[in-house]
């Protein structure tokens, strides 16, 4: 009976335990496979020009919080001297977290200006160039062919890219044929050719490289930003596979710092997101600062981010990924050194700081990306806690009930295995008790005191009488 009930211990244990952290496991839950749409990530890890020794850990970290692409914009003439910078990017770092997809934009347009190689001579025309004018056009043949070359490099040679753009914020260099009053563009010479470029690169990659899909970038910033989009936008239709913007939404169109709503930031995603027509989008970077001398909040910079997956689960079928601008601050004076005073204020647009402390919107990424099952939905302290004291508490019963069953276990095994001493009749008398007898008439009193020494005794008694 007894080793029935030591092993119903054991298999009670046995039984009890799984079902007592299945509350606890059951919290934890694998990543999304990388392939779930929409993707989320960062436009540049780090951020800091130069500062190489920092790329790996922002790249951990980037992925230890369920990012799965980069986005990175390079000058076409920068990248026709020197490729090495994209080969660093793709070898030295992405290589090593294949988690990563990679997304490059290729500068042939970018914003207001114009990044053509400096092998070309180049300058904003108005009329179809002669070559008497020495003029190159957007889409001469050997523009074309040197696009073509680098094309090659970056996705042949290179390799492991998933996305590209040969142009950025396109719209802001062709705001100037525009007319906002009319809302027509004035003049459209330069934009044809650009688009034939477009055209014709879109077509060479979709032969020579299909797994890459093809963007074409424009810029949503300031509110007249849709305006001019809209007049253009539809002329890309055969250029690409999807419509990206950077969405730098966080300031008025005086370049103060806008506090927006949640329905306010998401209508100023949508007035862009309505022009894609049956085209997905991407947001190639976006951000908001969080230094309270220019304006801004931490806990404004995680409802941003709260805006922002609630953007992405209003368009989880239309989004195809959304880039974060950095995960670290920059550094302080790092802009104004190295760019232009005015963008100073924008050096806390990370979801850390410089020193790697997590700020308010780091938190909120955690949590949106645990809701949208990216992450493990880990318990919260108290409840682990709770659960561990609720395992040692039943641990150390089971422990004590085990000891105290071994030991009652033992005593009655040795008691079965050595029984009591026979009495032996040889061995000599002991000596007579000193107790007092009672006095009786010759009878023997049988009483708790009896013995077999007082028999003894008692029988001499009779003898010497």
């Amino acid at each position: 009976m007894q080793r029935n009930s030591f092993k119903f211990f054991i298999l009670f244990t046995i039984f009890l335990v799984p079902f007592l952290f299945a509350p606890l496991t059951a919290g934890f839950t694998q990543a999304a496979p990388v392939d779930e749409y929409p993707k989320f990530g960062f436009s540049y890890i780090n951020g800091i020009v130069g500062a190489t020794e920092l790329e790996e850990p922002g790249y951990q970290k980037a992925v230890d919080i369920g990012a799965t692409i980069e986005h990175r914009e390079f000058s076409w003439s920068y990248l026709d001297s020197s490729i090495e910078s994209v080969y660093e990017w793709k070898k030295l770092y992405l290589n090593k977290f294949p988690e990563m997809n990679a997304s490059i934009a290729l500068g042939v347009i970018s914003s207001n200006y114009s990044v053509l190689t400096s092998k070309f001579n180049f300058t904003r025309y108005t009329t179809v160039p002669t070559p008497e004018s020495n003029i190159t056009r957007l889409n001469d043949p050997l523009v074309i062919i040197s696009l073509k070359n680098i094309t090659d490099t970056i996705l042949g040679d290179v390799g492991g890219f998933s996305y590209i753009s040969f142009g950025n914020e396109v719209n802001g260099f062709f705001e100037t044929y525009f007319n906002y009053q009319t809302k027509l563009m004035t003049n459209t010479v330069m934009l044809d050719d650009y688009v034939n470029l477009t055209e014709q690169m879109y077509s060479y990659v979709k032969i020579k490289y299909p797994s890459v899909k093809v963007m074409m970038s424009f810029r949503n910033q300031i509110t007249s930003d849709p305006i001019n989009i809209a007049a253009i936008i539809a002329r890309f239709n055969n250029s690409c596979d999807i419509y990206s913007m950077t969405a730098r939404i966080f300031t008025n169109d005086f370049g103060f710092l806008d506090i927006l709503s949640e329905n306010e930031i998401i209508a100023r995603f949508k007035n862009f997101i309505d022009l894609t027509g049956s085209k997905k989008f991407a947001v190639t970077n976006t951000f908001t600062i969080s230094d309270s001398s220019a304006g801004g909040s931490e806990l404004y910079q995680a409802n941003f981010v709260r805006s922002l997956f609630k953007l992405a689960r209003d368009y989880s079928d239309k989004m195809e990924f959304l880039c974060w601008y950095h995960i670290f601050d920059l550094p302080r004076g790092y802009l104004g050194m190295i760019f232009n005073p005015f963008l100073e204020a924008q050096r806390s647009l990370g979801l850390l700081t410089e020193f790697g402390d997590y700020k308010m919107s780091y938190f909120a990424w955690i949590e949106e990306m645990r809701a949208l099952g990216r992450l493990p939905n880990y318990y919260t302290p108290w409840k682990i806690a709770l659960y561990s004291i609720t395992l040692t508490a039943i641990g150390g019963f089971l422990v004590f009930a085990y000891v105290m069953e071994g030991i009652d276990f033992y005593k009655k095994q040795q008691q079965k295995e050595t029984p009591p001493d026979e009495i032996d009749f040889i061995q000599k008398p002991k000596e007579p008790s000193k107790k007092k007898k009672r006095k009786s008439k010759g009878s023997i009193v049988f009483d708790k005191r009896y013995s077999y020494d007082d028999k003894e005794e008692s029988v001499t008694a009779e003898e010497e009488k």
